[in-house]
């Protein structure tokens, strides 16, 4: 377990120093608003998923909180699980159907591919 952190901080330093290092070149190059807008985005989508991802898959590699959530509740775990993997499903959807639009990203990474087809045409879409 102690392995496990180290790991984890090892790569939430890492991340720190490397993100750092594109703030202070996008300032050097005047670039500031969009990293800004970019650090937006990224704040986000880790709120939309993180929390949903730590309570429905994060007991089966790591233990989580679901635990003292199911205790202190008395609800099942394994509904608590399935209840946030739901939400997890529907917040990927809401960022690649309406944040990532919202932002102008296109992608065709297949995770970034909407799970349900809709027919209705998005905000601002023309016929």
């Amino acid at each position: 377990m102690k392995n496990i952190l180290f790991f984890i901080l090892a790569i939430l330093i890492f991340s720190i120093v490397h993100e750092g290092v594109h703030a202070i070149a996008a300032w050097l190059l005047n670039e500031y608003q969009a990293i800004a807008v970019h650090l937006f985005l990224y704040v986000i989508v880790l709120f939309m998923l993180g929390d949903a991802f730590n309570l429905s898959t994060g007991p089966f590699i790591w233990g989580g909180d679901v635990q003292g959530i199911a205790l202190g509740t008395g609800i099942n775990q394994y509904v608590i699980q399935s209840l946030f993997f739901f939400i997890l499903l529907l917040n990927r959807e809401l960022i690649v159907l309406k944040l990532l639009p919202e932002f102008k990203i296109k992608t065709r990474h297949p995770l970034m591919k909407p799970l349900v087809k809709t027919n209705r045409l998005m905000v601002g879409e023309n016929k």
